[in-house]
């Protein structure tokens, strides 16, 4: 059953992938009229929507990007987000004959692509929206106690040890742009469903956040 989801998540990657090589390979026949800025920093915070609110807080993020035009006003981005959650409440895992606790550890986030359409409705041609949808892989760190039992690891020194796992699932989501000159605002909700290839935690420990804050364009 483990095997056919990742099976699944490696398929759905791989089909991004090309979609997203082809529409690259476009750019090679396209005239630029204006030269576009092709890198992005970003600043702001991951506020947890749904049940993951209950295990942690919104958290700072940061997230980098590389931007190329496919067609007028069209661009395509590579890139990844990445932020610190904050603990609020322990998780559970749901473990035959028993239920272990554990905490988020580390740094969480996706790495993936991004498809952008910029719009120009006001007068001032130094102001500009964007609408944007986003697909990738999404991870979430977490300490992996569960496979400390699941190893019969019982002794004090190894039970205390660090051990990191992560989640594995795909990541969805759109969001919008304000844009001046060569900063902005921006607003993205994403779908991150943890549970769906993880036997251990609860289908209900939640999938959804907002992420908000500025960008600095280069």
């Amino acid at each position: 059953m483990k095997n056919r989801k990742l099976l699944t998540l490696f398929s759905i990657l791989c089909l991004q992938f090309s979609i997203a090589q082809e529409i690259v390979s476009d750019t090679i026949n396209i005239k630029k009229e204006k030269k576009h800025e092709r890198f992005y920093i970003e600043s702001g915070i991951h506020i947890p929507l749904d049940n993951l609110s209950k295990v942690i807080q919104p958290s700072p993020q940061i997230g980098f990007w590389y931007r190329s035009e496919f067609q007028k006003d069209n661009f395509v981005e590579l890139g990844f987000n990445v932020f610190i959650p904050i603990k609020k409440e322990a998780f559970v895992f749901n473990i035959p004959d028993t239920l272990i606790k554990s905490d988020p550890k580390g740094a969480s986030g996706m790495v993936g692509f991004r498809f952008n359409k910029i719009y120009q409705p006001f007068y001032n041609k130094s102001i500009s929206l964007e609408w944007n949808s986003s697909f990738g892989y999404a991870f979430f760190l977490y300490d992996a106690n569960y496979h400390r039992y699941l190893n019969q690891l019982q002794s004090e020194t190894e039970t205390n040890k660090p051990y990191s796992r992560a989640f594995s699932t795909i990541h969805t989501g759109m969001g919008f742009k304000i844009n001046y000159k060569n900063t902005g605002f921006q607003a993205h909700y994403q779908w991150t469903p943890y549970a769906l290839f993880s036997d251990y935690i609860d289908e209900n420990f939640g999938s959804q956040a907002l992420q908000i804050g500025i960008f600095y364009r280069q």
